[in-house]
Order: structure tokens, then C-alpha cells, then sequence
């Protein structure tokens, strides 16, 4: 499953695993994609930790008063409680793969109310 998200930053998020989508107890799987030049707006924060895999592209993560460049095939982890976005600064689209523990949704199906306004593209 995937949705546009609708914040004019043209952003996908797909979901993978969810309690409700594969029975996943404790962590929550999916993507993003972001066209080139794109960041998110607003910076993020959640409770548990949360993992990004670069799978093509080029990023920045803004994590709290940090900045990092990563490249296709590293990692960022992003601890409890830390501020963080991503934006895409290559010339390619950006693919992420995210993971956190507990998921940022809450309960299973939870993500329903996140997307619910969203457009579904898969």
C-alpha cells in the first residue's frame, strides 16, 4: 500500500508491515519517496526508535541541531524523542525504507487515521 502524501511536497509513503497489514507485533515497516529538491516540511518526533535505510539517492537528515549527508546503502538511526526530516538532495528520486519500534501509528490499523485523507497510488 501507498498514498500520496498531500502536504505539496511530493512525498509517497508505502507501508510494509503493520500489526493490522502482517501481524507485526512491536515494529512498523514501509517507504518514501521523494522527488528531487524535495524535504519534509515539518520535522518529526516519536516516542520510539526509528531506522532509515537509503536504498537510491542522496540525502539530509536533520536530526535535532544535526545535519548529515548519506549516500545510497547507509543507514540512520534516529534514537527516542530526537526531531528529525528528511530531504533529497541528489538529482534522482529518493527511496527511504523506514522501520521504528514501537510503531509511530500506535495500535494496529492505527495508520487508518493517518492516511485517511491521503490519496491511496497502490
Amino acid at each position: 500500500m501507498a498514498w500520496q502524501i498531500p502536504d505539496g511536497e511530493e512525498r509517497e509513503m508505502g507501508l510494509m508491515h503493520e500489526g493490522e497489514v502482517s501481524g507485526t507485533k512491536n515494529i512498523a515497516a514501509g517507504s518514501v519517496r521523494m522527488l528531487p529538491g524535495t524535504k519534509q516540511t515539518n520535522l518529526s518526533v516519536h516516542k520510539g526508535e526509528e531506522l532509515y535505510f537509503v536504498h537510491k539517492g542522496k540525502a539530509k537528515f536533520y536530526l535535532s541541531d544535526d545535519e548529515y549527508e548519506v549516500d545510497e546503502g547507509s543507514a540512520v538511526y534516529i534514537a527516542p524523542g530526537t526531531r528529525h526530516r528528511a530531504e533529497n538532495i541528489g538529482d534522482e528520486d529518493l527511496i527511504l525504507y523506514w522501520v521504528n519500534s514501537p510503531p509511530v501509528f500506535g495500535a494496529a490499523g492505527g495508520y487508518k487515521q493517518i492516511v485517511k485523507s491521503w490519496n491511496q497510488i497502490r
